[in-house]
């Protein structure tokens, strides 16, 4: 079981000095021996050889002689710390400044690789066994000490446990429920302990501040199958300390465990729906490289990508009682080309067309009426993303979702909220948190305005149909259902009080902002 002495020195002597003399913190041992001249020399770098500091003082030579036949590093118990001498200094040596003796040291040290040696034997014939992940990580738990959560590729909590530091609520539910919550998620993140991409690291250690002011560290440990994300383990609230400790461990359960994850069940691509992952990984981090995911998208959803994608978010009304995972196996089997997943407690469904399909709306008519039966008499409402062209725009096509579906007031009876049918009335929203209503206001519309309210007509909203329908009379006339002389008619007597003729692209505009800014305030 080889362990770098760092962690090794640490864990049995914390806060005592150490000295590396042609040695580093991270030269890893599989065990610790007492060192014996007498003893024929043997290639012996896997193991640390225990010298005392009377023959650290009195042989430097025979150290010498036995490091050059066979790669010895030795290990010296001193109560000083004092300057090597010339022969000592070409030793490859570890001194730790103790006041625990010779055998104390020997015998922590012994113990120490020997309970890593325990615990290899016993999770290796676990493994045999066909174990659980539970079984596994009870037999870990004495090494990891600290809070720790496993999910796999979906986010779905695998196990773990709580240690006594204090757990935040979002992963004690978490663990509870057995699913990653958005609030475990932001925990997560602000940790910086969700990789960013596919070729992150596979053990992320961040340093952060505890409730009480305490300097502590987290973990990430990403297991992998193929080549491909398998599962993640998290470890929060280790003291800082601790650090060579714990990221020791956590390389010995990532070999140890590897295993586990190779199982069918984890390493199969389409399993579990592990393109669920890959989605919330995109919207959690739309700025970064697309390459970072392209791997998993080919495998996952079998896309590229660039392509053409519309999104969709579906909301149940107060009472809706189904099961999204439910609800997702059946959209799946009715829509291969839809890819339903959850994200931050919200239910989106993804559409990747082909070049061949029509993608002016997510769903047609008779696929509606199809997706609706799926939810029963439960009241949904879905708002509809417009056409993108790169699944690095999902955040954006999610914030267009949200835009439709949060918009007020919403068509009346509408069950399918479209962006871009939206995109006029939040366009003026934001026009308003950023300059006055008067620097984007129609005179002509006033004018009309004044006109509608004083002689009881209409003359607005033909001009707002004509504008709507490309300045066409006979498009005017069949979306109003008004005959194309009286619409005609109207158009006329609206360019005699506008003094316009010809309605350019800025007129038209204000003229529809306006119009928009009306409506909301009539609406309020």
């Amino acid at each position: 079981m080889w362990l770098p002495v760092d962690a090794v020195l640490h864990e049995l002597f914390p806060g005592q000095e150490v000295d590396y003399n042609h040695a580093l913190p991270t030269d890893a041992f599989d065990g610790v021996r007492l060192f014996n001249p007498d003893i024929q020399a043997q290639d012996t770098n896997s193991y640390l050889y225990l010298v005392s500091q009377a023959m650290l003082d009195s042989c430097p030579n025979v150290l010498l002689s036995r490091q050059f036949m066979a790669h010895t590093t030795f290990l010296c118990p001193c109560t000083t710390l004092s300057p090597l001498d010339e022969l000592q200094q070409n030793l490859s040596l570890v001194r730790l400044r103790t006041d625990a003796d010779f055998a104390t040291v020997f015998n922590r040290c012994g113990d120490l690789f020997q309970r890593f040696a325990n615990w290899d034997r016993d999770v290796h014939l676990a493994l045999l066994r066909e174990a659980g992940l539970s079984e596994l990580l009870e037999l870990s738990r004495p090494l990891l000490r600290r809070t720790t959560l496993v999910v796999d590729h979906s986010r779905n909590v695998l196990g773990g446990f709580l240690s006594h530091w204090t757990v935040p609520n979002a992963l004690h539910r978490s663990l509870q429920s057995g699913k990653l919550s958005p609030d475990g998620q932001r925990i997560l993140d602000e940790l910086e302990l969700i990789p960013a991409d596919d070729d992150a690291q596979d053990l992320l250690v961040r340093d952060y501040t505890g409730p009480e002011g305490e300097a502590l560290c987290a973990f990430c440990l990403r297991f992998q199958s193929n080549g491909l994300e398998s599962g993640r383990m998290y470890q929060l609230g280790c003291p800082a300390q601790d650090r060579a400790y714990h990221t020791a461990v956590l390389s010995l359960i990532r070999d140890s465990f590897a295993p586990y994850f190779k199982k069918s069940a984890y390493a199969s691509p389409l399993s579990d729906q592990a393109y669920e992952s890959v989605l919330a990984d995109i919207l959690e981090h739309p700025q970064a490289d697309p390459q970072a995911y392209r791997r998993r998208v080919t495998t996952y959803l079998n896309q590229s990508m660039t392509g053409r994608f519309l999104l969709a978010r579906v909301d149940a009304g107060a009472g809706a009682k189904f099961s999204p995972n439910l609800i997702a196996w059946s959209i799946r089997n009715a829509f291969p080309d839809i890819f339903p997943f959850v994200h931050r407690n919200r239910f989106y469904l993804l559409r990747c067309f082909s070049p061949r399909q029509d993608c002016r709306r997510f769903l047609s008519e008779g696929e509606w009426n199809k997706f609706r039966s799926l939810y029963g008499d439960a009241p949904i409402l879905v708002g509809e993303s417009n056409l993108f062209f790169s699944l690095m725009d999902l955040a954006y096509a999610a914030k267009q979702c949200s835009v439709a579906l949060e918009t007020d007031p919403l068509p009346p009876n509408a069950l399918f909220v479209r962006y871009q049918d939206v995109l006029l009335p939040y366009l003026v929203s934001g026009l308003r948190s950023v300059m006055p209503i008067q620097m984007f206001a129609s005179p002509a519309y006033s004018l009309l305005k004044e006109h509608d309210l004083s002689h009881g007509d209409d003359l607005r909203t033909v001009v707002l149909g004509f504008l709507r329908h490309s300045q066409s009379i006979n498009d005017t006339a069949e979306a109003l259902y008004m005959h194309r002389n009286t619409v005609t008619k109207k158009l006329k007597k609206a360019q005699a009080l506008t003094q316009i003729d010809h309605w350019s692209d800025g007129e038209a505009f204000a003229f529809i902002l306006s119009h928009l800014s009306d409506r909301d305030r009539d609406h309020l």
